[in-house]
């Protein structure tokens, strides 16, 4: 398992390889969409990463509610991802 912290560098890494923060701080408020511009096709290629990474799978009704870092931080400690 690893740590939020671990998990949001993570995250942080893939947003920044697939070119969605250019100045944006990326916080756990910030929105994926609003704040990063990310449109359906980014989702997906973030969502691919995260169930590679974690080997899990995110079904489509849990992703379409993911929409903060915190949302997706919070789901990967449901699914037990998270120390």
């Amino acid at each position: 398992m690893k740590t939020r912290s671990e998990v949001m560098t993570i995250i942080k890494e893939e947003i920044r390889e697939l070119g969605l923060c250019t100045s944006t701080e990326i916080v756990e408020e910030t929105h994926v969409i609003d704040d990063l511009s990310a449109d359906s096709l980014d989702m997906l290629e973030m969502v691919i990463h995260l169930e590679e990474t974690f080997n899990i799978n995110m079904p489509d009704k849990d992703i379409e509610e993911l929409l903060t870092i915190k949302q997706i931080l919070d789901y990967l400690e449901k699914r037990e991802i998270l120390s």
